[in-house]
């Protein structure tokens, strides 16, 4: 038989208690469960720069305890980052393509519209649009994958470090 659970000191609990993308359902999602006590081990090891002795005295538990706690946050946190950055570098993988398709052979809108004369105002529009497709499209479009990854993984754990509980469940119902 373990030892008996000990309550935990938790200075600044989380003002809220999940976070998705906003175009998915729920249900499809995979969850990685982050507790309160290893958000609470990531603010002080890692937001607040304290040691782990320092850290583990501040909650009330061991140095050993604490330590298991932040390596498992740290996990945790690492999977959602390396899931996200899989995800952006799929996108890349399949937005590429398509971008070097619109670049080269263009999207025909004579299908769409027939062989009316496609103008707005007196401006004639060319019914066959041709994006640019450079170089610099490529480190570009994965600067904008990993900025998005890094903002999509690190926006959440701020925002829970700043909700109050309490409320974020008055509001999920």
């Amino acid at each position: 038989m373990g030892r008996p659970f000990k309550s935990r000191k938790i200075c600044f609990p989380p003002r809220c208690t999940f976070f998705k993308p906003t175009d998915i359902s729920t249900p499809e999602l995979e969850e990685i469960i982050l507790t309160i006590d290893e958000l609470e081990s990531i603010r002080l090891a890692d937001l607040e720069g304290m040691y782990q002795e320092d850290a583990a005295r501040e909650m009330g538990i061991s140095r050993q305890t604490f330590g298991n706690i932040l390596k498992e946050a740290h996990r945790k946190v690492a999977e959602g980052v390396v899931l996200g950055l899989f995800g952006s570098v799929l996108g890349l993988a399949l937005g590429l393509p398509a971008a070097y398709y619109v670049a080269t052979k263009g999207i025909d809108f004579t299908k769409m519209y027939g062989e009316a004369d496609m103008a707005v105002s007196s401006v004639l529009f060319d019914p066959i649009f041709k994006g640019d497709f450079g170089w610099w499209l490529i480190p570009l479009a994965f600067e904008l994958a990993l900025t998005a990854t890094v903002l999509s993984s690190l926006y959440p754990a701020w925002f829970a470090m700043r909700t109050d509980p309490a409320t974020a469940l008055r509001v999920e119902q």
